[in-house]
């Protein structure tokens, strides 16, 4: 079944099936996943986005330095959290596909808690922190949530189609992007992460149980 990703003029745009996901097997290291069509290059809701070749990050480059605040109000930076394995992932609560993926990304943060891997959800939501905060307290969803309510972090990704996630190597380097939803706990990425970011995989009896995938992309968050 075809995904689709979310722009940031909220349309829709038709991701690639994730069969061509499945086809990478475990040797992926430096490979990019973008999204099938168009990329359009038009002034978004959130301010003008970022030309695709201009100054975004690419895989095997180092993330860009950037400072956000978590959910409590603490400033926390990009390159604080080198010496260890990130997963970002970009979202927001008006993105359908983003909703649908946020238990997949819970459960991949308890099975690697105390593993070497940071995994973090950033929101792009222009809405008070509160507000977030109860959207992910009522899913009882366990990953670090930062905030980018301008979405000014996600364009110097070059991002700005939703979901989109990042893996960053303990150096601080993109190793690899992924555009759409995803079982994050499932194959091929049970195998995939810990060979991307050099962990060794977490135990059988540590890992959360993944969700099943749904049979159709919902209709928009709560």
């Amino acid at each position: 079944m075809v995904r689709p990703s979310h722009d940031l003029d909220g349309a829709n745009t038709v991701n690639e099936p994730r069969r061509r996901t499945r086809r990478l097997g475990s040797s992926v290291l430096g490979i990019a996943l973008a999204a099938a069509g168009g990329w359009a290059l038009t002034e978004g809701a959130l301010g003008p986005r970022l030309a695709i070749g201009a100054s975004a990050p690419k895989v095997g480059d180092p993330a860009p330095d950037v400072e956000v605040t978590d959910l409590a109000g603490k400033k926390v930076k990009l390159a604080d959290l080198r010496g260890q394995a990130v997963f970002l992932n970009f979202w927001a609560t008006w993105c359908p596909p983003c909703v649908e993926e946020m238990q997949s990304i819970s459960n991949l943060a308890k099975s690697y808690q105390g593993k070497g891997l940071r995994v973090v959800a950033m929101n792009v939501d222009a809405a008070p922190a509160a507000t977030i905060q109860q959207w992910v307290e009522k899913r009882k969803l366990g990953m670090e949530v930062l905030l980018d309510p301008n979405a000014t972090i996600a364009r110097r990704f070059g991002t700005y189609k939703f979901p989109e996630t990042y893996l960053l190597d303990r150096d601080g380097k993109i190793q690899a992007k992924f555009v759409g939803p995803h079982e994050w706990n499932q194959p091929p990425f049970d195998a995939m992460l810990p060979a991307l970011i050099g962990l060794g995989a977490p135990k059988p009896d540590a890992v959360a149980a993944p969700t099943a995938a749904p049979t159709s992309a919902p209709g928009g968050s709560p």
